[in-house]
C-alpha cells in the first residue's frame, strides 16, 4: 500500500513537472519571438497577455544570453536536469528569475544544487545571498539559517527590491483599487512604501550600491 501511494505521488509530481516545464519552454519561445520582433499568436499570445509587465521584461531577458539569459542548449540542460532525476523538479519561472541574477558557470552549479535539494524560492534566495560580491561560489552551506550579517544584508536588499517593485506596480496598475480604500488604509500604504525606500537607502550605504540597483 505504501509503495502504491509513493508511486502515485511520484507520478503526480512528474505530471506537475511536465506542466511547469512546458510553460517555461513557452515563455522562452515568447522571449525569442520578442527579440526577433515576430508576432505572437494562439497559445503564446494568450500566455504573454496574462503576464505582469515586470514579468514580460524578464521573459525577454530569459531568452537573451548576452543579457544574462539562457542559450537554448543551456535551457535544455536545465530541463533535462529537472526531468531526469529520481524526484522530478517542477521548475517555475519565479526560480528562473532568481537564477538570472547569477552568471554562468556559478548558475550551473547553483541550479544543480537547487534541483538536487528541491529548493523553493526562499531557499534559493538564501543561497544567492551566500555568493561573494565577486561572484565566486561559497556553496555547501546549510540553508536553514544565514550565518552572518554578510548574508542577511544582500538578502534584505533583494527582498526590498521586490517589495518596492510590487508597491510601484500597485500604484501604477491598481490605482482604482487604492482609491476604494479608506483614507487610513491609503495612508498606511503610503507609509509602508516610504519605509521600504528608507530601508533601501540604508542598505545601499552598507552594501555600497546605488539605490536604484537591483
Amino acid at each position: 500500500m505504501h509503495k502504491a501511494k509513493e508511486s502515485e505521488k511520484n507520478e503526480r509530481r512528474r505530471r506537475q513537472t511536465e506542466i511547469a516545464i512546458n510553460k517555461i519552454l513557452l515563455l522562452y519561445q515568447i522571449g525569442l519571438s520578442l527579440h526577433k520582433e515576430l508576432p505572437l499568436n494562439g497559445e503564446l499570445k494568450q500566455l504573454y497577455e496574462s503576464l505582469h509587465s515586470d514579468t514580460k521584461a524578464k521573459v525577454k531577458r530569459f531568452a537573451k544570453p548576452d543579457s544574462g539569459g539562457y542559450t537554448r542548449m543551456q535551457l535544455d540542460e536545465l530541463v533535462k536536469l529537472c526531468m531526469d532525476g529520481k524526484k522530478p523538479f517542477p521548475l517555475g519561472f519565479k526560480l528562473i528569475e532568481r537564477l538570472l541574477s547569477i552568471p554562468f558557470p556559478q548558475r550551473d552549479r547553483l541550479q544543480r544544487l537547487m534541483v538536487k535539494k528541491g529548493w523553493r524560492r526562499r531557499e534559493l534566495d538564501h543561497q544567492i545571498a551566500l555568493i561573494r560580491p565577486n561572484n565566486s561560489w561559497k556553496g555547501g552551506r546549510q540553508v536553514e539559517r544565514l550565518r552572518s550579517a554578510r548574508g542577511v544584508l544582500p538578502e534584505l536588499w533583494h527582498m526590498s527590491k521586490e517589495w518596492a517593485d510590487r508597491a510601484n506596480s500597485i500604484t501604477s496598475h491598481y490605482s482604482n483599487v487604492l482609491n476604494q480604500l479608506t483614507e487610513a488604509d491609503r495612508n498606511r500604504f503610503v507609509k509602508a512604501t516610504a519605509m521600504i525606500q528608507k530601508l533601501r537607502r540604508s542598505l545601499a550605504v552598507h552594501l555600497r550600491k546605488p539605490e536604484s540597483n537591483s
